[in-house]
């Protein structure tokens, strides 16, 4: 199981189209994800802080993109992305994930 935060409207958006494509991913080239007690981190790589937002639980044997773990920001700390969609059947649950401003 992998993670991914999402706002509101993008899920609503993607339920609808049966799949998610983020608006950045022609210029990242990847969906950026969170294994568990990573999601802080994923929040500040996509500067989300204090928006109300959605947690994704991916189950990445449904998943019908590729993915691989890799440490981009050269942190230490390997990561999921998804080279690819995230096809909406393949994720298992939908939480809401509310952030808070991180000082520091």
């Amino acid at each position: 199981m992998i993670y991914y935060l999402i706002t509101k409207e993008e899920w609503e958006y993607a339920k609808q189209d049966g799949e998610y494509w983020p608006s950045d991913f022609d210029d990242r080239g990847y969906i950026p994800c969170a294994d568990p007690g990573q999601t802080e981190q994923l929040v500040r790589e996509l500067n989300l802080q204090g928006e109300s937002l959605i947690l994704l639980s991916i189950d990445t044997q449904k998943l019908e993109s590729v993915v691989i773990y890799e440490d981009v920001a050269e942190s230490g700390r390997m990561s999921p992305h998804v080279y690819g969609y995230i096809n909406i059947d393949a994720v298992k649950s939908v939480d809401e994930y509310d952030t808070f401003p991180i000082t520091s």
